[in-house]
C-alpha cells in the first residue's frame, strides 16, 4: 500500500479572501441601515408634522377665543345701548374706559350717529368728535359704513386705512333705539399691538403669521424665518365674516423639537456596525486561511517524515545488502556523494589501489584518491551523472601502480525520497576474470 493512501488527502490551495461574500455583508448591512434611516427619518417627519398642527391650531384657537372676546364685549356694549335706548355719554365713557385698559391694542372706541359722523370717542385724544369719518379699505376706497346693518352682529374690517395714516383692524356693531337704526360702535384695533397682546406666552420659540382674507396682518418677527419655507403649518376658520389664517413655523430654538438626530444617529451606528462586521469577517477569513496553511504545511511535513522513515528503512536495508557486495564482489565499485566525496569502496577496488583500511580514503575526493588522470576522468563522469541524472557505460584502461587492467564501468545515480539524487554510484567489471571477453 502506498503512503499517500495512508494518510488523508491534502485539499486544494487556497485562492485568496472571499471578496464577494464581504462584499453581500457590505452591502445588505448598508441597505437595512439606510432603510431604517428613512423609516426613522419618515416617522420622524410624520410626528412633527402632528406637531406643528397641532401647534397651528392651538394658535388659532387661542386667536378665536381672544379676539372673539373683544366682539362679545362689543356685542355687550351694543346690547345695553338697545335696551336703554341709547345711553349717557358718561355711562359710554366708562364702559370704552373699562375696555379700552383691559384691552391690549385697542387703539380707540367709537360711537357715530345715524349719518356715521363721529359722535363720541375715547379716548379724547385720539380725535374730534363731529369728526367725518374717512376711512379707506386695503384698495384705497372710502368704507361705505352703511352695509353695516345686520343687528346684533359684529362685522369687522381687517386692513382699514385711518385718518392718522395708521392700519387698523376695525370691529362694527350696528346701533339701534326703538327699531331704529342709531349709528354705529366701532373699536379700533392696532394690528401689531394687538397680536403681539394674544401671542405673548403662546407657543414661544415658533414664528406667527396672521391673514384675512388672504392679507397678511402680522407676523412675528422675533423668530428666524429660515425653517419657514419647509415646516410652516396653517389653520384657516371664519370669524366675524371675515376668513382668518394663521401659520406657524419654528424658529432656530424649537427646531430639534421637529428635527431630531435619531435618524441621523442610527443611520452612522449601522453603517459603524456593518463596517464592524466586515473588519470582523475578513479577520475570520485571514484566520481560517492562516490556519488552514498551517495545517497544510504540517500535513506536508507529516508527509515528508514519513516518507524519510521509510527511505531510511529502505537506506538502511539497502545498505545491509550493499555491504555484503561490497565486501565479497569481484568487481570496482564505489560510490560519491554530491560534494565528490567517496561514501563507499568495494575490498576488490582498495586491492587494486592498494589500500589496506577503507577508512583511511573514505570521505575524500577523487583527486586525493587517484592519480591526476585517472582522478579527473571519475570526477568528470560521476558529476554528469549527479546533475544530469544520466547512466553512462564505459570501457576504461587504467593504471594501478603499473598494472594495467581494463574495466567496463557503468555509472548511474541513487536516488531517495521524491526522486532527489544523492549520490553516484560507479561499477567496474574486469570481463576478463569474469570470462565476458
Amino acid at each position: 500500500m502506498s503512503l499517500n493512501k495512508g494518510l488523508p488527502p491534502i485539499k486544494e490551495k487556497f485562492i485568496g479572501v472571499r471578496t464577494f461574500s464581504l462584499w453581500a455583508v457590505g452591502i445588505v448591512g448598508f441597505l437595512i441601515s439606510l432603510t431604517i434611516w428613512q423609516l426613522l427619518l419618515r416617522f420622524g417627519e410624520g410626528q412633527a408634522n402632528k406637531l406643528l398642527q397641532l401647534r397651528a391650531d392651538y394658535v388659532k384657537n387661542e386667536l378665536i377665543t381672544r379676539f372673539g372676546n373683544r366682539g362679545i364685549v362689543l356685542q355687550g356694549m351694543e346690547r345695553r345701548w338697545e335696551l336703554n335706548k341709547g345711553v349717557s355719554k358718561e355711562v359710554w365713557d366708562s364702559d370704552a374706559a373699562l375696555f379700552y385698559n383691559h384691552y391690549k391694542g385697542l387703539k380707540s372706541a367709537m360711537v357715530t350717529d345715524a349719518s356715521f359722523a363721529l359722535r363720541w370717542i375715547f379716548p379724547p385724544e385720539a380725535g374730534s368728535e363731529h369728526q367725518a369719518l374717512q376711512f379707506r379699505d386695503y384698495a384705497d376706497k372710502l368704507i361705505d359704513f352703511q352695509q353695516i346693518n345686520i343687528r346684533g352682529e359684529v362685522t369687522v374690517l381687517p386692513s382699514v386705512h385711518l385718518n392718522d395714516g395708521t392700519t387698523g383692524i376695525l370691529m362694527c356693531v350696528p346701533l339701534y333705539s326703538s327699531d331704529t337704526f342709531d349709528g354705529l360702535m366701532i373699536a379700533v384695533n392696532d394690528p401689531k399691538e394687538l397680536f403681539d397682546n394674544i401671542f405673548r406666552n403662546i407657543v414661544p420659540g415658533y414664528g406667527i403669521s396672521v391673514f384675512a382674507d388672504d392679507m397678511l396682518l402680522y407676523t412675528r418677527q422675533e423668530y428666524s424665518s429660515a425653517y419657514r419655507k419647509e415646516w410652516e403649518k396653517t389653520a384657516s376658520f371664519e370669524l366675524f365674516q371675515v376668513e382668518w389664517k394663521v401659520s406657524i413655523w419654528p424658529g432656530r430654538e424649537r427646531f430639534s423639537e421637529v428635527n431630531t438626530l435619531l435618524p441621523a444617529w442610527v443611520f452612522a451606528f449601522g453603517i459603524t456596525a456593518t463596517i464592524s462586521l466586515l473588519v470582523i469577517l475578513y479577520l475570520s477569513q485571514l484566520t481560517k486561511i492562516r490556519a488552514k496553511k498551517i495545517d497544510d504545511t504540517n500535513r506536508e511535513l507529516v508527509y515528508e517524515i514519513v516518507e524519510r522513515r521509510l527511505a531510511e528503512d529502505k537506506l538502511k536495508l539497502g545498505q545491509e545488502r550493499l555491504n555484503a557486495i561490497l565486501n565479497d564482489a569481484n568487481a570496482f565499485i564505489c560510490i560519491v556523494g554530491m560534494e565528490g566525496d567517496l561514501i563507499s569502496i568495494s575490498r576488490y577496488a582498495l586491492s587494486l589501489l592498494g589500500i589496506a583500511d577503507e577508512q583511511t580514503v573514505l570521505g575524500k575526493t577523487f583527486d586525493v584518491i587517484f592519480p591526476p588522470e585517472m582522478a579527473a576522468w571519475f570526477e568528470h563522469q560521476s558529476s554528469l551523472v549527479m546533475k544530469e541524472g544520466v547512466h553512462l557505460i564505459e570501457q576504461k584502461e587504467l593504471d594501478f601502480k603499473g598494472n594495467k587492467i581494463v574495466l567496463r564501468f557503468a555509472f548511474f545515480p541513487l536516488t531517495y525520497v521524491q526522486e532527489h539524487v544523492y549520490a553516484a554510484c560507479c561499477i567496474g567489471i574486469n570481463e576478463k576474470e569474469h570470462g565476458l571477453s
